[in-house]
């Protein structure tokens, strides 16, 4: 996952998370290395309702991801 959608994310920074989304709406595909998280599970985790619903729209299958844990967002 990349380490700026997890600062912004960590910081409820919604302008940097748009900034890295619409320059790059692949960053929404990283999984974490270890948890097997999600950016949809990151932002459920720090409580970011707005950043989890523009990832909603853009990747509308996420939902149904698991993590190692075998959690969906």
């Amino acid at each position: 996952m990349d380490q700026r959608l997890f600062n912004a994310s960590k910081t409820e920074s919604y302008d940097a998370f748009l900034a890295l989304v619409y320059k790059d709406e692949g960053i929404l595909d990283g999984v974490a290395a270890v948890s097997f998280d999600t950016s949809l599970h990151l932002v459920c985790r720090y409580g970011q309702v707005e950043m989890a619903k523009v990832i909603l729209r853009l990747r509308p299958q996420m939902p149904l991801a698991m993590n190692i844990q075998e959690l969906c967002p």
